[in-house]
């Protein structure tokens, strides 16, 4: 298990700190969750039915951390002369 999120899955644990509708459904997706889950950034809510997720504390902290990142900024710099 990786310990950084592909693109989908950062999508999908968006998805799920500002919803709590489910996400599309597919052989990717659905994959993607017991990844999430394994990681301890969702779980499913209890005595629901399936697709129904939320996002568990650390998941919240790992949101709130990207969301206090500051935009990147363009740097210009001369190139060196290389020999």
């Amino acid at each position: 298990m990786s310990r950084v999120l592909t693109p989908m899955q950062l999508d999908q644990l968006l998805h799920y700190y500002y919803s709590a509708e489910p996400y599309p459904s597919s052989e990717a997706a659905d994959a993607n969750i017991q990844d999430l889950i394994e990681h301890g950034l969702i779980l499913p809510y209890s005595g629901s039915v399936a697709y129904l997720y939320h996002v568990t504390k650390r998941g919240e902290a790992y949101v709130n951390t990207m969301l206090e990142l500051p935009l990147p900024v363009q740097v210009w710099v001369t190139p060196t002369k290389t020999d």
